[in-house]
């Protein structure tokens, strides 16, 4: 679950080898692209992210898949059926297997605002990032700080995340240099 108060890099924060992370049939920059977000989930910097928060990471990246099936075919990449968490590794092989390489990133990262734009004002609102994550973990008292996250990525300060915001986000961080999660 993220959790932002401040904001940090992105950026430098990635393995200092991505390629050694590079499944056949992913590009570097596909790969780049799943560490940018795969950090962004990784709230307690373990790197590794829960089975929903991995869930939650694979339709950032426009893959609308269920928590069962995230579960399912992780536990069937790491050959572990008491898995417990998904790390970097995994989430590359997955998506690499979901034909990662193969997708319209700029129509999945517009479907997937648009999914959080709940409104469909064009922009995401506290309001709507609210509603989602308290659809995506109902039965959890999260203490997410909505307002925080928005104020983050916000590049204009206007209270709303715009598409070039969030496309900014999942692509390359944000533009006050990143976030950070407690």
């Amino acid at each position: 679950m993220m959790k932002s108060t401040a904001c940090r890099s992105l950026e430098t924060n990635a393995p200092s080898d991505l390629a050694v992370h590079k499944p056949a049939g992913l590009s570097l920059s596909n790969v780049q692209e799943i560490w940018n977000v795969f950090d962004a989930f990784d709230d307690d910097r373990l790197g590794r992210l829960s089975i929903p928060t991995a869930t939650i990471a694979c339709r950032a990246l426009g893959f609308q898949v269920t928590q069962n099936e995230v579960e399912s075919e992780m536990k069937a990449l790491k050959g572990n059926h008491e898995l417990v968490d998904v790390d970097f590794d995994m989430m590359c092989r997955f998506l690499q297997n979901h034909n990662f390489h193969m997708r319209d990133a700029e129509n999945e990262l517009r479907t997937t605002f648009d999914l959080l734009d709940v409104s469909k004002k064009g922009y995401i609102t506290e309001q709507d990032l609210q509603q989602v994550v308290e659809e995506i973990y109902p039965e959890d008292d999260t203490n997410m700080n909505v307002r925080q996250m928005i104020e983050c990525f916000d590049s204009d300060k206007d209270g709303c995340i715009s598409f070039k915001d969030f496309k900014h986000i999942m692509t390359r961080g944000n533009r006050s240099g990143g976030y950070s999660l407690e």
